[in-house]
């Protein structure tokens, strides 16, 4: 037995560390989106579909030595996919669909090997029922889910803190070998059967009444929704990071763990309950912030948000394993709950960012799983003994029903409160709000997902002015107006990168002589400013807003048409919850500075709700070899949170100006922790404040 543990456990741990580690791969490339996560998931997902597919086809349709030697020559074949790192012909152009992109990414780097580890659980499970007929085999199942569990938590404690990249790649190929040299051993052992034995294509199956089915796929279908939507509410509320998408998929692990370690574990007397306060919790947290705009710390948002994960898919999985078929039809049964993982995904993935413009769909997987469970428990209670908890159930279940609608209503209308556009897509949800209309504070603001992006008044006399984080005495305030070339008479017009758009905010700052480039990941930013908000249209000088990542589409300006020369570029993506953590890295900052002007100014706008970025700017700082300057801009009734940004320039005059020095800082780094970033490492786990 101890060879089918070994080798199903470490089919496990390497399943689940692929997935943080591509998804950490290729999270830079398309923009440091929540929705990297989920596709990611999706790809997973369908992978461990067809694998499962694969194995429950082998079972039904071979002969065990049959299954051994096509099992054993495919995963030799798929040797030729390793090592398993994307490369840079990869990356994404400018316009792509960042989902068919990232789908097939994944396909063609990890593809293959994925498909073969996936099939091992099942595979190997059939094979163990025939290796030991008198033993379950599902407890096998429950380790490979601790197999995992131990997998994930494994990525963001050890592995992703201790090797690069390209390293962790190399060794998980070399754990995959290593896994296929076991399946070998299993593989050899299984081929000593009795003849008698391995003639057998499978046990006799007993018929499974369609409705069973529909309620496995059903079951699998809402867990899978309630952890995806609820993955990217916490990583649109806290921060896009890889532990916030582990903890999450954690817990969904350790409810199968539960439900599929015996019965006597899962108790609805304890997890009803516990579902129906976790739920409240997370309610009472969306109406509080939503409706009277009142915050939750980062940890106990966490904290809540993973309850619902855990108390929700412990009840779907729960009643899952009450229902699982005997071993005959075991591969079945997890080709139809992977079918149901795999619908989920494709509905959170390419339905609902189309029919919904908020992340409502946290609602869905309330509302469904409250619904189903209802449904399923009450088909069970028809002997007497239960019928007395039969009204129980109902009222119980109408209740949450009702409690949760009563919910999505009063958030709905939070939600929409002055809102006159709303919009959603891959890279999250955009609102455009209007306030005071008629009156001389009449203004609109635009918000990504829970933060301000900007902020215009909209009466004549008052328009263009620049407000929120870019005003005349923030840190790219004052580096665009008290550029020293300015003060030349024969000043000929400032050459300005900006990398985030917002509103379009700093072409308040242009002057009929300047060129301003805007990078811009999400389309739809493009397209609200322009059409709600009135600093792009009315800047005075050449103003162009190119639509992509602005790394890769600095890499290859550089390559085509060698460097810019900006007098300022700016770098405006890390005040929301998603830090695309590529656009700070050592690397990166090399590509800024051939891009700059060599009396240039390097900004970045680091404010920021739960972390502390100022690290990360000391170890870039020691990096270049260039002080760090940085200028606070106090609060005020257009910006509430105030703004800092930091400056990295040798230019004496700027520095000297005393319009800019009396707000100027010097930062001494080396008093203050310092947080390298490059390519291969760029945590945020020591950036919490």
């Amino acid at each position: 037995m101890k060879k089918y543990i070994t080798t199903i456990f470490l089919s496990a741990f390497l399943l689940f560390q692929i997935q943080p580690m591509l998804a950490r791969f290729i999270l830079p490339w398309f923009g440091g989106s929540s929705a990297v996560w989920s596709t990611c998931l999706l790809f997973f997902q369908t992978g461990l579909l067809i694998g499962y597919g694969y194995a429950h086809l082998l079972t039904k349709k071979f002969s065990v030595k049959a299954q051994v030697k096509v099992h054993l020559v495919l995963l030799l074949l798929s040797i030729i996919a390793l090592p398993v790192y994307p490369n840079e012909w990869m990356k994404p152009g400018n316009g792509d669909d960042p989902v068919i992109g990232i789908l097939l990414l994944l396909t063609l780097t990890v593809g293959f090997p994925y498909i073969m580890i996936s099939s091992t659980a099942p595979l190997l499970q059939s094979w163990f029922s025939k290796d030991h007929p008198k033993q379950s085999p599902y407890r096998l199942y429950a380790l490979s889910n601790l197999g995992s569990l131990i997998g994930l938590f494994a990525y963001p404690l050890l592995i992703e803190p201790n090797l690069n990249l390209k390293t962790q790649a190399w060794a998980w190929s070399a754990g995959y070998v290593t896994f296929i040299i076991f399946c070998a051993i299993v593989a050899k052992e299984l081929w000593k059967l009795k003849p008698s034995i391995n003639k057998i294509i499978n046990k006799t199956s007993a018929i499974i009444p369609p409705i069973t089915k529909s309620i496995w796929m059903m079951l699998a279908f809402m867990g899978t929704i309630t952890l995806l939507s609820i993955t990217n509410k916490l990583t649109q509320d806290v921060v896009v990071m890889p532990l916030l998408w582990i903890l999450p998929l954690s817990l969904y692990l350790i409810s199968y763990i539960i439900a599929f370690s015996g019965s006597k574990w899962y108790n609805r007397k304890i997890i009803f309950p516990g579902m129906i306060l976790s739920i409240a919790l997370i309610l009472k947290r969306q109406i509080q912030f939503v409706v009277y705009d009142k915050a939750m710390s980062a940890e106990s948002t966490v904290i809540i948000y993973c309850l619902g994960v855990f108390f929700i898919c412990m009840a779907l999985h729960g009643e899952l394993a009450r229902k699982k078929p005997d071993e005959g039809n075991l591969t079945l049964y997890y080709f139809i709950i992977s079918l149901g993982g795999v619908l989920a995904g494709i509905f959170i993935i390419f339905i609902v960012p189309h029919i919904l413009t908020g992340y409502w769909e946290i609602y869905i997987a309330f509302i469904g799983s409250a619904l189903l469970l209802t449904l399923v428990v009450l088909k069970e209670m028809n002997t007497k003994e239960n019928r007395r908890f039969r009204s129980m159930y109902y009222i119980t279940g109408a209740a949450s029903i009702i409690g949760i609608i009563f919910a999505l209503t009063k958030e709905y209308r939070g939600f929409n409160k002055n809102v006159i556009s709303s919009v959603r897509n891959f890279y999250g949800v955009l609102k455009v709000s209007e306030e005071n209309i008629g009156k001389p504070n009449w203004q609109r603001t635009l918000t990504h997902g829970d933060v301000m992006h900007g902020i215009e008044l909209m009466n004549p006399e008052s328009s263009n002015i620049p407000l929120t984080y870019y005003g005349p005495q923030s840190g790219i305030g004052l580096a665009l107006s008290q550029f020293p070339s300015r003060a030349d008479e024969n000043f000929s017009g400032m050459k300005v990168g900006m990398i985030g758009l917002g509103t379009g905010t700093i072409s308040a700052y242009e002057t009929e002589k300047d060129d301003y480039i805007y990078y811009e990941l999400n389309p739809q930013v493009n397209n609200l400013a322009r059409k709600y908000f009135k600093y792009l249209n009315n800047s005075k000088g050449k103003t162009e807003v190119i639509i992509g990542d602005g790394r890769i589409t600095l890499e290859n300006e550089l390559k085509d048409n060698g460097s810019n020369q900006f007098d300022v570029l700016a770098i405006d993506a890390f005040s929301g919850d998603e830090i695309p953590t590529h656009l700070m890295t050592y690397e990166v900052a090399q590509l800024y500075m051939k891009h700059l002007k060599s009396n240039g100014i390097l900004a970045f706008h680091i404010t920021n709700k739960y972390l502390d970025l100022m690290p990360v700017m000391c170890g870039m700082s020691e990096s270049l070899k260039r002080k760090l300057f940085y200028i606070i801009q106090q609060p005020d009734e257009h910006n509430p949170i105030g703004s800092l940004w930091v400056l990295f320039t040798t230019n004496q005059i700027f520095l000297k100006n005393p319009l800019v020095s009396k707000h100027l800082q010097e930062y001494d780094i080396s008093l203050n922790p310092k947080v390298y970033w490059t390519d291969d490492y760029s945590s945020l786990i020591p950036l919490f404040q």
